[in-house]
Order: structure tokens, then C-alpha cells, then sequence
């Protein structure tokens, strides 16, 4: 295993240490937890104090727990009530999507289509229930091991996966203007949360919208087109420009909010417990999107420099890092690394 991989997933394995400290501190000493428990108790929604939590969703005791949990974690930033947790929300799903779509790329590279759906499936049921913070740099670590490492050398270029943008933005996109812009005027509380409810398994959704719409190509040989998965880097990076630029120029638009609400997380340790909810989730998000946006980037920049045939130097790699993820975003920079690890990839099998 070379050097560069090995310094790349010890960061991602301490990018995950991290996440979990920050977010358990987060969930049980600042007492989002209790915060939750008391919408279970009560069967209020906070901050709207019309809607009510459904009482039952499947009949199953576990399950409808865990998915009211859900409504009540994510309910904040759907309720409008908070621009700066909607616009952190809004880019931590944009990336939740994005890291699913490279790894489905990656991953591509040495198994089938039905392997890659199942992969994101249950990646995407334990980030649901986990988070993305503790999940995504452990699953990222582990494709960095030296057996992976190994494999990756005899591994063929990136190949498409059809339809892959259709079933991400049915299965989870779709989701997210509905749920982070609509009113309760035009969409009522109980509409909301079946939505939300929905969202919560949008992994499963999508994988078996890939499967079956992918099982029906007879032609994933590696000769389609280059511009196919052209068309999906464009489409996730410019996702996440979109949301990234979005939650930059609000602040400056409007007055409600400032840049420092979106983008500067509070220290979960400099408090002992959270004055609302909001801010609470807010936190929460904040550093759920950090974290998890910081570890695909820090993945994609240690494959682009493990699986790059040419010379790298890891000072300028890192420069332009932090230059692309202050302009694209971190998940943004993530991509482009990736296109250009599969540029380089297909040039070099089109000379062997």
C-alpha cells in the first residue's frame, strides 16, 4: 500500500472520529435528543404550531419510531421557519446525493450494476440511521485498504451506468424543493411528513430504480459513450455549485440571515445545552455537512493521486483543493477530481 493512500485514509478515518464525537455530543449532552423525545411525548412539530407528528405511519412499533424521530430531526429545516438550517440542509442532501453517485462510479469500476445498488442501498440506510458524518469516511476508508488498493491496479477505466442521474433525481432530488419551499398552504403537515418518510429510505428507492432500469441496457460494455458520464459530472457538480452559490448569495440578497449562521458551526463543547431546537439541528447539520463534505473530497483527491498513472504533488493538490472547494464546494471539488481521474484513466486504455 503506498504512502499517499495510507495518509489518505488515516484522515478519513479521523475525519469520522471526529464527526462521531462532534455529533454524539451534539445528540445526547446538548440535548437534541430530549428535544426529540418531547416531540414523541407530545406529538408536537416545533415551530409550527399547527401540525401535529402522524400518530401512525406503519403499525410497527420500531419503524414508526425511528421514521417519527426522523420527522422530528429533519422537521426544522423543512418548516421554513429557519433560512440558515434550510440552506445548510439543502447542501447536506445535494452532497448525501453526490458522494452516492461517485461511489456508485467507483465502484462500478470492478463490479456489476445489481453489486452497486445493493452497495448504495445499505450505505444509505445506515447513513439514514447513522448519519452522514460517522458513515460515509468509515465506507471511503475502507475502499482505500490494501486490497482495494491492490485491485484498483489491474481495475478497468470508469464506466457508465445508465440512467443513474434519472434515478437520483426521482429518488431523492425530487424531494428536496418540495419539502424545503413549499408552505403548509400548499402542502399540508401530513402531506410533509409522508414526504419526509419517503426521503428517509430514498437509498433503497433509488438502488432499485437503478437496478431494475439498468437491467434492462444490454450494452454496459466499456465502449459507450464518453459523453455519457460526461453528462453526469456536469449534472453533480452542477448541483453542487447551485446549492453552494445558493446558500452564499441568499445571506447577501436577504437580510434575515447572515453568512456566519450558514457556514461558521458553533462548538458543541462551548455550550452545555442548546437554547432551542434549531439551533441545535442547526449544529447538527452544520457539521454533518462538513465533516461528510470534507471526507469525499479528501477521497477523491487520495484516488485521484493513488490511481494517476502520472507524477502528483500532494502541496499543489491540496492548493487547488481549497481553491475549487471555495468556488464549487468541497463536493464540488470532489468531482472534479473524479472527472479527472476518469479522463485520465480512459485516455491511458485507449493507448494500451
Amino acid at each position: 500500500m503506498s504512502q499517499p493512500a495510507k495518509l489518505f485514509r488515516y484522515i478519513l478515518w479521523t475525519l469520522a472520529a471526529i464527526g462521531s464525537y462532534i455529533l454524539i455530543t451534539i445528540v445526547f449532552r446538548n440535548g437534541l435528543r430530549d428535544e426529540w423525545y418531547l416531540g414523541l411525548e407530545t406529538g408536537q412539530l416545533h415551530g409550527s404550531p399547527d401540525g401535529t407528528l402522524l400518530r401512525t405511519i406503519t403499525g410497527i412499533g420500531v419503524i414508526d419510531i425511528v421514521s417519527k424521530e426522523f420527522i422530528l430531526m429533519a422537521w426544522p429545516a423543512t418548516s421554513g421557519n429557519c433560512s440558515a438550517l434550510s440552506l445548510v440542509a439543502i447542501q447536506l442532501v445535494a452532497t448525501w446525493g453526490i458522494s452516492h453517485i461517485l461511489v456508485a462510479l467507483d465502484a462500478r469500476r470492478e463490479g456489476t450494476v445489481a453489486g452497486v445498488a445493493w452497495r448504495l442501498a445499505w450505505l444509505g440506510l445506515l447513513e439514514s440511521r447513522f448519519s452522514l458524518a460517522i458513515t460515509l469516511p468509515v465506507y471511503l476508508a475502507t475502499t482505500l485498504s490494501p486490497h482495494r488498493t491492490d485491485a484498483r491496479k489491474t481495475a478497468p477505466p470508469f464506466r457508465s451506468i445508465p440512467n443513474l442521474k434519472r434515478c437520483f433525481i426521482i429518488g431523492l432530488y425530487f424531494y428536496v424543493p418540495i419539502l424545503a419551499l413549499t408552505s403548509p398552504d400548499i402542502l399540508s403537515y401530513n402531506t410533509k411528513q409522508i414526504l419526509m418518510i419517503s426521503m428517509y429510505d430514498w437509498s433503497a428507492s433509488v438502488s432499485v430504480m437503478l437496478w431494475a432500469l439498468s437491467s434492462q441496457s444490454h450494452t454496459m460494455q466499456y465502449d459507450r459513450p464518453a459523453s455519457e458520464r460526461r453528462a453526469t459530472y456536469l449534472f453533480t457538480l452542477g448541483t453542487a455549485m447551485s446549492c453552494h452559490w445558493g446558500a452564499l448569495l441568499f445571506p447577501l440578497l436577504r437580510d434575515v440571515v447572515s453568512l456566519r449562521d450558514v457556514f461558521v458551526p458553533v462548538f458543541p463543547w462551548s455550550v452545555v445545552r442548546f437554547p432551542s431546537i434549531v439551533e441545535a439541528t442547526t449544529a447538527f447539520f452544520q457539521w454533518d455537512y462538513i465533516v461528510s463534505a470534507t471526507s469525499l473530497l479528501v477521497w477523491a483527491v487520495g484516488l485521484n493521486v493513488q490511481d494517476s498513472h502520472e507524477p502528483v504533488s500532494i502541496c499543489r493538490v491540496a492548493i487547488e483543493a481549497f481553491l475549487l472547494s471555495v468556488v464549487t464546494s468541497p463536493a464540488g471539488a470532489a468531482v472534479v477530481f473524479i472527472w479527472r481521474l476518469d479522463e485520465s484513466l480512459s485516455r491511458r486504455a485507449k493507448v494500451e
